[in-house]
């Protein structure tokens, strides 16, 4: 079956990157760096499609932790989205690549790091 000339198996490579990465992070990065801020976390714990909370962690010094119910999702489509998050996550002051990549186990070496990756 496919939803308007995509395939099943194209959906989640399709919209991740798209709709989750891109859009979602965007409006939701503000709300819920404001929120941690406030509760002070010890760790931030998110699940594959909120991209904004490994970028919040890595904002606040803290670990994040990626936990997920579903099935993984592929390498080639968290490289996506990754280069789509890029330009997000090198405004944010104090932002840490390695930090926010590897809470989805990304390869932390290759793009721009500050500070400690743990």
């Amino acid at each position: 079956m496919e939803l308007d000339g995509l395939a099943p198996e194209r959906v989640i490579p399709y919209f991740l990157p798209r709709l989750f990465a891109e859009a979602g992070t965007v409006d939701m990065v503000d709300d819920l760096l404001a929120l941690a801020k406030a509760f002070a976390p010890d760790v931030v714990v998110h699940d594959g499609f909120t991209f904004a909370a490994p970028l919040v962690a890595a904002l606040l010094g803290v670990r994040a932790v990626h936990h997920t119910i579903g099935s993984p999702v592929d390498a080639a489509t968290l490289e996506t989205c990754s280069d789509v998050l890029s330009p997000l996550w090198r405004s944010m002051p104090g932002w840490e690549m390695a930090r926010v990549r590897s809470s989805w186990g990304w390869p932390t070496t290759g793009g721009r790091s500050r500070g400690n990756s743990d």
